[in-house]
């Protein structure tokens, strides 16, 4: 504490009154475990100097001896056993023998000493002394108690100001009632509507003011209840709007209670909130619970499993309170994944990042269910401390991609084998080739010869029709003779013709425009069919247009 002049003049009266080298007020801390003083009265210097601490983990048994006596009267402090601790660091360096520190009380409690500092030979401290010091010590107690006092009287106003302000200001309502539940004081604040109702009530029974409430009956009984000394804390719906209401017993200074005294909170707001949230929560609870999705939470401390949502019974069969064991888990992964998930997961949890991957579990009928586990990860001073995540059933997704799988293996053998077949195809097309290009070579050799064969006796034959031609003949003869020569040099046409084809199909074919005679061409075709038709008995006729050009 901070000595004002009247009590420095005090210390100051004292040490020249009773001639004590050094006089000063140590006050404790909240702790009790220090003690200081702020400035020391020195007798030989006649001036106020620095004070110091003492700390009790230094001095316990000095402490313990402030404790337990009320007057500390050491003649000789450097061999008293309640001070001797002090002589080292404190008595000897000052030059001080002898101690008196009589104690501050207010109340019962000590809050410091009024320390007394002999220097010189020992000495013994008279009782006049002592009563002096003990009056000296009363009166710091009553001026550090009226301080106290102040501080609580100024703390009271601040507080009282400060609540005086949030009754005014903030969305609540404050009412005061007497034994009789009439209404004594209120703000009303909050809602106007409420406010004027409330203020225009007061002095009046709160019977009357809630009259046309359904709840009447049920905000006076809780008022009954708290005149009783009990506490009150309800939710009231007034004039459409929700609020918070808190009742506690109104008591005067001697603890005796009369009345109530209320606050209530507009939580309306609050409420509604409250209300969309709990609706997006059920629409998102639904979807989830329809979804084949598993919402999971982790500690990372432990790996215990926290939460997991009730659709893992749906999916996996086993009841939700068993992914609670510390091993449920691994315990009913699939063998071939058990390794890699485990290992998948220790590697994720260890990168601090989020994460995901596929694995498979055995369900409780025996059946294999594909899980994609989509994992994130809660931080909280860098630290993680949380796994949440979801399961997503992906079973029919694998069950598509492996009949894909199947199928593209199927088709790329079906594939291999027509392609096979094709091979096959093509190589018995070129043998093919190959034969009829042989057999087109053969029929080129055969007809050049064949042509040349038929040519020899062919050109005999027109030869000894032209020594026919040429011997006496009738005319019938010479008809035949003549028939003869025109079918034989037709013949060699036709001959000819024959190799012409060759030439057509090696691509060395060429065409050439002569005239014709078309009368005669259809006369030489009759008389090569006319013996033919004279041995059926048939007759031939042509008609020509003699407009048609020669």
């Amino acid at each position: 504490m901070l000595l004002n002049e009247k009590q420095k003049h005090l210390l100051e009266s004292d040490a020249k009154a009773n001639n004590i080298a050094r006089i000063s007020v140590w006050i404790y801390n909240d702790a009790m475990d220090l003690i200081k003083s702020e400035i020391i009265y020195s007798l030989d210097k006649d001036q106020f100097i620095p004070g110091l601490s003492l700390s009790k983990k230094d001095f316990p048994n000095y402490f313990k001896a402030l404790e337990n006596n009320n007057v500390i009267d050491a003649h000789n402090a450097c061999t008293d056993f309640r001070t001797i601790e002090l002589t080292e660091s404190y008595l000897n360096p000052l030059g001080i023998t002898s101690l008196l520190d009589i104690p501050i009380k207010i109340g019962h409690h000590k809050i410091g000493v009024v320390c007394h500092e002999h220097i010189g030979l020992p000495r013994v401290w008279s009782e006049r002394e002592i009563n002096y010091a003990q009056s000296i010590a009363s009166l710091f107690a009553l001026a550090i108690e009226t301080v106290e006092k102040d501080k609580v009287m100024n703390t009271l106003l601040e507080s009282e100001s400060r609540l005086k302000f949030a009754l005014t200001t903030l969305p609540v309502i404050f009412w005061t009632t007497d034994l009789n539940l009439m209404i004594t004081s209120s703000n009303g604040d909050g809602i106007k509507s409420a406010k004027s109702r409330l203020i225009s009530n007061v002095g009046k029974s709160m019977f009357e003011f809630l009259r046309t409430s359904d709840n009447d009956h049920y905000v006076i009984q809780h008022h009954k209840n708290v005149l009783k000394g009990n506490s009150a804390k309800f939710e009231y719906v007034f004039l459409r709007f929700v609020f918070e209401v808190y009742v506690e017993p109104l008591k005067n200074i001697n603890g005796e209670i009369i009345g109530c005294t209320g606050l209530a909170l507009n939580i309306t707001e609050r409420k509604n909130i409250e209300l969309r949230l709990s609706s997006s929560e059920e629409r998102f609870r639904r979807m989830a619970e329809t979804a084949n999705i598993i919402p999971w939470e982790i500690e990372v401390k432990t790996l215990n499993c926290t939460y997991v949502g009730p659709q893992a019974e749906k999916i996996l069969g086993y009841p939700v309170i068993d992914w609670f064991k510390p091993t449920f888990w691994t315990d009913h992964l699939h063998p071939d994944d058990k390794e890699f998930a485990k290992n998948y997961f220790n590697e994720g949890n260890s990168s601090k990042k989020s994460y995901e991957y596929e694995y498979r579990m055995i369900a409780k009928d025996g059946s294999v269910i594909w899980f994609q586990d989509v994992v994130t990860v809660e931080y909280k001073n860098k630290t993680p401390v949380y796994l949440r995540g979801f399961l997503i059933d992906i079973t029919a997704r694998k069950i598509a991609e492996k009949n894909t799988q199947q199928l593209n293996i199927e088709l790329e053998r079906r594939v291999e084998e027509r392609t096979a077949e094709l091979k096959s195809i093509n190589k018995e097309l070129e043998k093919a080739k190959v034969i009829a290009e042989e057999s087109k070579i053969t029929k080129d050799l055969f007809l050049a010869s064949m042509s040349h064969e038929i040519r020899t006796p062919l050109n005999a034959i027109i030869g000894f029709q032209q020594l026919l031609k040429e011997s006496t003949l009738t005319d019938e003869q010479r008809d035949f003779v003549e028939s003869i020569d025109f079918a034989g040099k037709n013949l060699l046409v036709i001959i000819n013709d024959i190799l012409d084809l060759s030439k057509i199909e090696s691509g060395k074919f060429t065409f050439e425009e002569v005239e014709i005679n078309i009368q005669n061409i259809i006369h030489s075709v009759l008389e090569l069919v006319e013996h033919r038709a004279k041995e059926k008995g048939l007759k031939l006729f042509f008609s020509y247009d003699s407009t048609i050009p020669h």
